[in-house]
């Protein structure tokens, strides 16, 4: 049985997750050499199911990666319950990139795959499933100037 240190130390699961998922978890191939009042925000429409999309934006304030699943997390999106280290699926969703960035979308690794088959299996929505898009937005890196769509998975 796992119990607290007195010293305050996290659980001992807590920190093999946090390694694990730092161990999976891709830099940027590229660094963001441009100074940040250089950058142009990158741009996401948001299709909600039975509303109108909207688009927000996402500026490169720091020199810093900037994830999909963080931009949404801060507007109520999208939950990230596991603070974006790919363990949960609250940030799960259809994404898309516009055709000059598609390169930006890098493959998505072996632990992202187990995450987004889980959700494809238990979802219902044919149409995603289809469109082999489902991507876990915690594991999607911004780029600069890139116009990203994303349809969250309701029970994601």
């Amino acid at each position: 049985m796992l119990h607290k240190e007195r010293t305050g130390k996290p659980f001992l699961y807590k920190q093999l997750k946090n390694s694990a998922a730092a161990a999976v978890f891709t830099p940027l191939p590229v660094t963001l050499k441009d100074t940040p009042e250089s950058l142009a925000p990158a741009e996401i429409e948001i299709n909600f199911k039975n509303q109108s999309s909207r688009v927000i934006t996402a500026n490169f304030t720091n020199r810093k990666p900037i994830t999909l699943a963080t931009i949404l997390s801060e507007r109520g999106i999208v939950e990230a319950a596991c603070q974006k280290k790919l363990s949960c699926s609250t940030c799960v969703g259809e994404v898309r990139v516009d055709r000059q960035h598609a390169q930006a979308l890098a493959e998505p690794t072996e632990d992202e795959l187990d995450v987004t088959d889980m959700v494809a299996k238990t979802n219902s929505n044919t149409q995603i499933k289809r469109t082999g898009q489902i991507r876990a937005g915690c594991n999607i890196q911004l780029r600069p100037g890139a116009r990203y769509t994303f349809t969250p998975i309701e029970g994601a």
